[in-house]
């Protein structure tokens, strides 16, 4: 089966500009390259994206300037190699001065050559801008690669990639590059990124193994020490209660392992019209090696037949020390298929929202039915607040 590359053109461009066709051309025989025309608005253009990450699996995403933007996103997100061409990371920086109506530089599927650039589109691109990083923390520092020309006259953010990611390669060309530009260099680094995520995917498939833990086995060291140093303590079961209750609760608690060395761990409580995703957590100094991608893809087909649903804090509450960290993982979740179920419980100053991956719906009275069932093995389950 031919790999798969998803292209994500420039601002002015579509998907039947230059480096989409050189792109198509360079990979012939080899490789399926998707070329869609990316909508002029920044939400609309991620959601498509997002789309076709979902119903096409892509290997690897390719994009130029705002296309570019729009990879380092999906690319978190999703967990997909991703190579950045003169990356526009700034938009607004880019369309202030170009407000006005303008004309695509090459051919739109639908015939509309025409758009138009205003204080909205500029507004849309600003809420986008701040979050566009947010997702750096998802395994995919190794995986994201960013390719800068030496003659580029607008973009210059070659230093802001380098304060989230390694891998920065530089040829000798402008902001758009040229056919011949493209297959001496963007259609080298798409291979290499190909070949080193397949190399990396199976080794990891190979070596990472599970342990299922249970009251005879919780007593372990360093699972202890991940668990209570991931969560805080107003967050997380007692450990010592953990034995009693993995007795008495249909929990799925399991450890993560790269042949010997321990990586990280989940705690599902499955309930019988849903599973509950409780903890997930992977060592801190082993954080960005994408053992965090293999252990969400590993829970993903694991109850992939089911509803999973999980917890966070709510970024809603304002009157607290972490709100950039909450809204951060909201949007994170939300981008990443979780849908919030306007669902939520308080618990001794802490507001949570509930969000839910699959079909389906979560309500007050599923979290009231949790929290009953809880209380009858843990004693000293936090209080709920009453508002």
């Amino acid at each position: 089966m031919n790999k798969k590359i998803l292209f994500l053109h420039g601002f002015f461009a579509s998907g039947k500009c230059v480096p989409a066709l050189s792109l198509k051309e360079a990979f012939e025989n080899r490789a399926d390259v998707i070329t869609p025309d990316l909508p002029i608005h920044p939400k609309e253009a991620m959601n498509l994206i997002m789309n076709i990450c979902e119903s096409e699996r892509p290997d690897v995403l390719v994009g130029n300037s705002c296309g570019s933007f729009y990879a380092q996103m999906a690319a978190n997100i999703k967990g997909i190699p991703a190579l950045l061409g003169n990356p526009y990371f700034m938009m607004t920086e880019f369309l202030k001065p170009r407000v006005g109506v303008h004309e695509y530089k090459s051919p739109r599927e639908n015939g509309n050559q025409k758009m138009v650039i205003d204080d909205r589109l500029i507004r849309e691109f600003a809420e986008m801008e701040k979050i566009q990083f947010d997702c750096c923390e998802c395994d995919c520092e190794e995986r994201i690669w960013g390719l800068f020309g030496r003659n580029d006259t607008l973009a210059h953010f070659e230093p802001l990639f380098l304060e989230h990611y390694k891998h920065a390669y530089h040829f000798p060309g402008g902001h758009t590059p040229t056919a011949d530009e493209v297959k001496e260099w963007y259609v080298p680094l798409t291979e290499k990124l190909i070949a080193y995520s397949s190399i990396k995917d199976q080794y990891l498939q190979d070596m990472m193994r599970i342990k299922k833990i249970t009251a005879e086995n919780v007593n372990n060291a360093e699972l202890r020490n991940l668990y209570e140093s991931s969560f805080p303590k107003e967050e997380r079961i007692p450990y010592d209660e953990l034995k009693y209750l993995l007795d008495v609760m249909p929990i799925d608690f399991v450890a993560y392992y790269d042949g010997d060395v321990f990586v990280g761990l989940t705690m599902v409580l499955n309930r019988e019209d849903f599973s509950w995703g409780w903890y997930f957590a992977v060592k801190e100094e082993l954080r960005g090696r994408g053992y965090g991608q293999q252990i969400l893809t590993a829970l993903k087909e694991k109850y992939a037949d089911r509803k999973l649903v999980i917890d966070i804090e709510s970024p809603k509450q304002t009157d607290c020390n972490n709100l950039e960290q909450r809204c951060r993982r909201y949007e994170f979740y939300k981008r990443n298929g979780f849908r919030d179920t306007q669902t939520a419980k308080s618990f001794e100053g802490i507001d949570y929202t509930i969000l839910l991956l699959g079909e389906g719906t979560f309500t007050q009275m599923d979290y009231d039915n949790i929290i009953d069932d809880l209380r009858k093995f843990w004693k000293n389950i936090p209080k709920e607040d009453l508002k």
